[in-house]
């Protein structure tokens, strides 16, 4: 990946962030496992679990039908566990 400043900052989108941090705190803790729907070898709906499947296995991979808790929430709750862990920051831009 490239970086933004020369320094060792990477620049990622928001998918390749969740999918940086969770193959982070995966692989630093071996209780840590993924939550989802279609997670696993379909890698996810907008892929944020690509190539974790091959790494880490079926073990670390729970389905879960999110149709049946509140999606938004469940999502931000996850992005801002993300943010306390230091595993993403997040940079708003104006296009303006």
């Amino acid at each position: 990946m490239a970086t933004n400043d020369g320094s060792k900052t990477k620049t990622m989108n928001v998918i390749e962030a969740i999918t940086n941090g969770l193959d982070e705190a995966m692989d630093n803790n071996k209780d840590v496992f993924m939550m989802g729907e279609d997670i696993g070898a379909f890698e996810g709906a907008f892929k944020a679990t690509k190539g974790l499947h091959e790494k880490y296995g079926a073990k670390a991979e729970k389905e879960l039908k999110l149709e049946y808790i509140d999606v938004d929430s469940f999502i931000h709750k996850i992005i801002s566990w993300l943010i306390d862990q230091n595993l993403l920051e997040l940079e708003i831009r104006s296009d303006n």
